[in-house]
């Protein structure tokens, strides 16, 4: 009996943090905090009118603030990984007040802390959010606190547009710690262009000599914000 009563005991548990890391995001709500699920915390916060109606969005980061998901590191590194997920939301203003949830993703924003790699700094530390001329841009910064010089900024850039939040823009940007070297990525998929720059450097100016060379390229088509993932590789 009390093999039975722990069996249940324990599943209980693991159905609930199960529902906790994976909420159910509401679909229309009065204010902004209404979207932030219980448990949960807002790390990022960006507006604009994406859409185009002339009324107000709004761009959420939310993280899960559970200790569940803390767990002690032995390696190099922080001595916790915070593996806490985190999700983006976008709520759309209504004419006459309150928002409506117009898209929801659980995996483009990385954790805080990673297994694979303790010793990475959070992409979100110097990460960006932001709505400038009606598009909205997601910068993420990848650096190691150990075992690498290298500093590599990623920004994507979507459109509402055909219902949807199309990628149409994609940048990256790497520099070494050590040297200040340079090497810088863009991809612009509405004008069907892609740049590559080198031989920058951001720390000396006398030495900063950057070539860029463009190319065109074909896409049949775009990239939507709803099937992207961190792990999702963008190809130059």
């Amino acid at each position: 009996m009390k093999k039975n009563i722990f069996s249940i005991f324990l599943f209980s548990t693991i159905l609930s943090i199960a529902q906790n890391n994976d909420p159910i995001i509401p679909t229309s709500g009065n204010v902004v905090k209404d979207f932030v699920p219980q448990g949960w915390k807002k790390i990022a916060l960006a507006n604009g009118d994406l859409n185009k109606d002339g009324v107000d969005d709004f761009i959420l980061i939310v993280e899960n603030k559970s200790t569940l998901n803390l767990k002690k590191n032995n390696a190099l590194g922080s001595d916790t990984l915070n593996l806490n997920p985190r999700i983006l939301i976008i709520l759309f203003g209504e004419l006459y007040g309150g928002y409506k949830t117009a898209e929801v993703n659980k995996n483009i924003i990385p954790t805080a802390g990673s297994v694979e790699t303790p010793c990475l700094a959070d992409p979100m530390d110097e990460g960006k959010l932001e709505v400038k001329k009606d598009v909205l841009k997601l910068k993420l910064q990848y650096w190691l606190s150990c075992g690498s010089w290298s500093v590599t900024n990623k920004t994507y850039t979507f459109r509402y547009q055909h219902d949807q939040f199309e990628l149409i823009g994609y940048d990256e940007t790497s520099f070494q710690k050590s040297t200040g070297e340079t090497t810088e990525n863009s991809v612009n998929f509405s004008t069907k262009k892609k740049c590559t720059s080198t031989g920058g450097n951001m720390f000396d100016e006398k030495a900063s000599k950057p070539k860029t060379t463009c190319v065109p390229f074909e896409v049949d088509k775009l990239k939507t914000l709803k099937e992207l993932t961190s792990e999702t590789e963008i190809e130059f």
